[in-house]
């Protein structure tokens, strides 16, 4: 008998064997200048210095094309080189033409909007299918149209990724989602996140009373439904007239 992990053990190795040996397609052929460009830039080269502006007009990239960026990480970090690189295939296959760089153990893609239509939903369908065949998950940036907001991209598809991942509810998470999120994390690094907090909904948060906390509670769900009473009372399961008082 060969237990699961054997059985996982010798998937993962034909697939590296499949993926050495396999015929190199013209469209999936690796192209190594274009990513070492990439991830120059996204180091803190100029597009000029490092060499991407010329990659990206050999590829017809048009100036002011809306694009993204997505960045897949997986639940556990990648083991080797060869790893890394098989799941590199993996997605260059599934976003053919697009920009790859390997960064801080995930894998971060450029590609153009006409060619990752997200809001497309047989499009996402398909997304969500190669993210669970392959347990990685992945975050999505703002639309940019100008590459030296790249790197703001790249910051934005990478906290969404890890939140992603650190939740493991969704898959696929966009920034605008968790933008706030990032916003009192980044906060937070700097200074007590408590000081930017209005002194009344502290005093009632530090008292410890329950009834002080479901207060706090309220507040935020209110907020959070755009300070509408009705849904907020739906939100909390409570009658609107005890939401007013």
């Amino acid at each position: 008998p060969i237990t699961e992990g054997q059985v996982d053990i010798l998937y993962q190795v034909k697939e590296y064997f499949q993926m050495y040996f396999s015929s190199q397609r013209q469209e999936y052929t690796f192209d190594a200048g274009l990513s070492q460009a990439f991830t120059r830039f996204l180091e803190g080269e100029s597009p000029e210095k490092s060499g991407l502006l010329e990659e990206l007009n050999r590829r017809r990239w048009k100036k002011g094309e809306p694009a993204q960026l997505l960045t897949f990480a997986c639940p556990v970090p990648f083991y080797s080189e060869m790893e890394t690189a098989l799941f590199s295939r993996r997605i260059r296959l599934q976003f053919p033409g697009c920009l790859l760089a390997e960064q801080d153990g995930m894998i971060s893609v450029a590609a153009r909007q006409v060619e990752a239509d997200l809001d497309n939903p047989t499009y996402r369908k398909e997304l969500e299918r190669f993210l669970e065949q392959y347990d990685l998950y992945v975050g999505c940036s703002f639309l940019f149209c100008e590459w030296r907001a790249l790197r703001a991209a790249c910051i934005q598809s990478s906290f969404a990724a890890r939140r992603a991942r650190d939740k493991g509810k969704k898959r696929f998470l966009r920034y605008q989602d968790c933008q706030m999120e990032h916003l009192l994390w980044a906060a937070g690094k700097q200074e007590d996140i408590l000081s930017f907090c209005d002194p009344d909904v502290l005093r009632l948060w530090n008292s410890g009373k329950d009834s002080d906390r479901f207060l706090v509670e309220c507040l935020r769900v209110y907020l959070l439904n755009g300070r509408n009473l009705a849904d907020t009372a739906r939100a909390l399961k409570l009658h609107r007239n005890t939401v007013v008082y």
